[in-house]
């Protein structure tokens, strides 16, 4: 932070650096003469070590008390201070911008330091684990799916298979009854032949007796 004197030393102390790098009178500077009338080759260069007198003195640097908007030497001299009054007011409004910044930037990097904090001291969420239950509640169906497709896969072989016995069955009752027929007609002539009496046998007498 840059802590500034109150105004009376300010322009004391201003005074007293301008008169002794610009070589003119310091009574002249705290009546609120224009530099320009004062200061002999007031110019750039003059600017520039009155600049510097200030930055040796106050901490306060050349480039911060550089008006922001200048490019060329020519825009430095307009832009710049006419009056050690206006000096002053230029000198408290740079030292205001400065702290402003750097106050800033110390909330920033509390802000940042907190929340990085606040990051490693909040717990992290344990890993998701998975949930068996739904994944038995939904594996259930299927098991019941693929038991009742087997079941009916094997009802339906069943019911073919009996549906070629019976058409097996079927063509044997509707074979041809003639050759059934003649293996019973065989079956009882053979049964008859077997049961027939025997024939006796009629000796007839020798012609010797």
């Amino acid at each position: 932070m840059i802590t500034l004197p109150e105004r009376p030393e300010l322009r004391a102390a201003l005074a007293k650096i301008i008169a002794e790098v610009c070589r003119c009178d310091e009574k002249d500077l705290l009546k609120d003469t224009p530099f320009n009338e004062i200061i002999e080759h007031y110019d750039s260069l003059a600017m520039l070590e009155i600049l510097l007198g200030i930055e040796a003195k106050f901490d306060i640097t050349t480039d911060d008390m550089l008006p922001p908007e200048y490019r060329t030497q020519e825009e430095v001299a307009e832009l710049f201070p006419k009056t050690l009054e206006e000096l002053v007011d230029h000198t408290y409004n740079v030292a205001a911008r400065l702290n402003k910044e750097e106050q800033e930037k110390s909330v920033a990097a509390e802000d940042a330091a907190s929340t990085t904090e606040s990051a490693e001291l909040t717990p992290q969420a344990p890993a998701a684990v998975p949930d068996l239950t739904t994944e038995t509640s939904e594996a259930a169906p299927r098991k019941t799916a693929k038991k009742a497709a087997k079941k009916a896969a094997k009802k339906a072989a069943k019911k073919v298979a009996k549906k070629a016995t019976k058409a097996v069955v079927e063509t044997d009752d509707a074979a041809p009854e003639k050759p059934k027929r003649a293996r019973k007609a065989a079956k009882k002539a053979a049964d008859s032949t077997a049961n027939a009496p025997k024939r006796r046998t009629t000796k007839t007498p020798s012609s010797n007796s």
